[in-house]
Parts: structure tokens; C-alpha cells; sequence
């Protein structure tokens, strides 16, 4: 019996930390004064992808994610447009994209974004990482960055790396990468 105590225990904390990570992004939202989100026809167009340059503007904590954060990157500038990534730590890869729609210029529209690997194991905890979901907020007219930085050797793992933006339950965007071992 104590072991499905600690079954449900260990479902509700995985829950709470979906549930926290993007509600993070829901109420940071919400204190972005002149704010609107709109529920009207959006498209949403990549831009360019492959491996960039940056810099990470704020680190929000997330369970959810590998590294048990996400960082909101500014200034993305492509430095090679391609879908084979070196596993290499430092590489920044993922896809800029630009949200159109009814909306006006500027409006904030609701997206979710979804992060597919391989399968990340933290070395620490052995957790096994597959996907991560955060519901983030985009700009009509703007571009946008999607993408992830190797950091850490665990994370350094060849395969399939998909980004994805689903917008009223619908994929709308989605770009994959292979990460090979050079």
C-alpha cells in the first residue's frame, strides 16, 4: 500500500510542476502592462532556423524542463541555417518565427510551445526527460525564437530534437533537428 501512496505522490508533484511552470508564464503575462490576447485567426510563419547566437534575458524555474529552467532569449541572429546540429555544449539551436493574424499590430496572442528530445537523463536525479510544454504569449508582427542551448554534457544526446507552436489545440509550427555526435 505505501507504494501507490508514493506513486500518487509522485503523479500530483509531476502535475503541480506542468501546471506551475506554464502558469509562470501565464501570470508574468499578466503584468505586462497594455497587454491584450486574442482569440482571432493567427498564422504563424518560421522565419529562419538552424544555429544561432544570443543571449539568455531572464532564467524562469520549470520542473517540467531538463535543466529545471527556461531561459527567454533575446537577440537571436542566425549564424547557420541548418537542420543537423553538432552536439557540442555552447550550440544554440531552434527556429525564429513570426506570428500574423486578424489581430492588430502588436497584439499578444496565447501559444503553446512544446520541446521534444530524445531522452534527457539528469544525472543527478536519473529523471529521463522527453518533452516539455510551456505556454508562452507572442506578438502579431513580431518575431519570435524557439531553440535550446547544450549546456551540460547529459544533454549532449544524438537523435531527433523537434520544436513545436500549437495555437487552439492545433500545431501550427514545427521544425526538427538531428544532433550527431561530431
Amino acid at each position: 500500500m505505501d507504494h501507490i501512496a508514493r506513486a500518487v505522490d509522485r503523479l500530483a508533484r509531476n502535475l503541480v510542476s506542468k501546471t506551475m511552470c506554464s502558469l509562470v508564464f501565464f501570470l508574468a503575462s499578466l503584468l505586462y502592462p497594455g497587454m491584450c490576447f486574442s482569440n482571432e485567426t493567427t498564422d504563424i510563419r518560421i522565419v529562419d532556423y538552424g544555429i544561432y547566437t544570443g543571449d539568455i534575458h531572464e532564467r524562469v524555474s520549470c520542473q517540467q524542463s531538463p535543466t529545471g529552467w527556461v531561459g527567454i532569449q533575446r537577440n537571436a541572429k542566425l549564424l547557420s541555417k541548418s537542420d543537423v546540429v553538432p552536439a557540442i555544449l555552447g550550440v544554440r539551436f531552434g527556429f525564429r518565427y513570426e506570428i500574423k493574424g486578424d489581430e492588430f499590430e502588436g497584439g499578444r496572442v496565447v501559444i503553446l510551445t512544446k520541446f521534444k528530445y530524445p531522452g534527457l537523463t539528469d544525472r543527478k536525479t536519473g529523471k529521463v526527460f522527453h518533452e516539455t510544454e510551456l505556454v508562452r504569449h507572442g506578438k502579431v508582427g513580431h518575431s519570435s525564437y524557439v531553440g535550446y542551448v547544450f549546456e551540460r554534457e547529459w544533454e549532449l544526446v544524438p537523435g531527433k530534437w523537434s520544436f513545436e507552436i500549437h495555437r487552439d489545440g492545433n500545431k501550427v509550427a514545427e521544425k526538427s533537428f538531428t544532433v550527431y555526435k561530431p
